[in-house]
């Protein structure tokens, strides 16, 4: 069912980006898509903490014009923000701590091309839907995340983002369209990476 549910937003989702807007009725039952975006700056493991991260996308050059104006957070996890405390929100979307995506929402990249649409516990399912990548043409970059492959917080987050030596923290692919994209690897927290900006 969650998976006719998923085709049957998608495709609302494309007829919204397509049309480049909505009739009332459609944008009543299917939220208007949102955007991910992955920085421009690439900063340690010492990013001033979620807050810290929470700033650094919104003040990023590489905010979409078209939604400039919207607020973004980082989709980075730690002490205070996580998206699920079991695999894959095992127990449901109560499990989610000031998370940044939401439920049956839509997520487009920076240049309007749709990602997927999350499930009920606002997280994406792998590999997803459409096969749409954060951003293909970074190969060669990652996004600190904070996460493991099944949206738990991984072990390791350089200290809660606030240190740049002694820790490890794990990042995600943004070239990628199934769970590498938020797990790739966990380097030493010295590592330069960007991060993944979501509109809220």
């Amino acid at each position: 069912m969650h998976n006719f549910q998923k085709l049957i937003l998608s495709l609302v989702a494309l007829s919204i980006l397509s049309c480049g807007k909505s009739s009332s009725s459609s944008s009543a039952a299917t939220p208007e898509p949102k955007f991910i975006f992955l920085s421009t700056s690439t900063n340690d493991g010492n990013i001033g903490g979620i807050d810290g991260a929470d700033t650094i996308c919104q003040r990023d050059a590489n905010k979409p014009s078209l939604h400039a104006g919207a607020t973004y957070k980082a989709m980075v996890v730690g002490n205070t923000r996580h998206a699920c405390t079991t695999a894959n929100c095992s127990g449901g979307q109560s499990e989610n701590l000031n998370w940044v995506l939401s439920p049956y929402q839509a997520y487009m990249s920076a240049d309007s091309v749709l990602i997927a649409i999350t499930n009920e516990n606002a997280i994406f399912s792998f590999p997803l839907l459409l096969g749409a990548a954060i951003d293909s043409t970074a190969t060669g970059d990652y996004a600190w995340t904070g996460l493991s492959s099944d949206w738990t917080n991984f072990a390791d987050n350089c200290n809660n983002w606030t240190d740049n030596n002694s820790y490890s923290g794990a990042r995600g692919d943004p070239t990628a369209s199934d769970n590498t994209s938020i797990f790739n690897s966990n380097p030493n927290c010295a590592a330069p990476n960007k991060l993944y900006c979501v509109e809220q």
